[in-house]
């Protein structure tokens, strides 16, 4: 027996997919969640970002002396301005 499922999405209107075809991922382990490297790192600088594909800012990221200043970039214009961003804590993963 087939088993088929309804999906509904903002994007098209209401379809069936067989489920045996679905590739859902895998439920990550607690194991698999250890293995994460996350860190608190507080941002010191913002800066625009007009080389990114979409709207962005740069950030520069203080880790601390074990792992010091890194650079990462974020499209969050439109919900935060630069002056809001400054000395926040954030977490990141590597």
């Amino acid at each position: 027996m087939i088993e088929w499922q309804l999906f509904q999405s903002t994007n098209c209107p209401n379809y069936l997919i067989q489920q045996s075809h679905l590739n859902y991922p895998t439920m990550a382990t607690i194991e698999d969640f250890q293995q994460i490297d996350m860190r608190v790192g507080r941002i010191v600088g913002v800066q625009d970002f007009p080389e990114a594909r979409q709207p962005a800012y740069k950030l520069f990221i203080d880790f601390g002396q074990s792992i010091g200043q890194k650079q990462s970039s974020a499209q969050i214009i439109a919900n935060y301005a630069k002056k809001d961003l400054q000395d926040r804590l954030i977490i990141v993963y590597f």
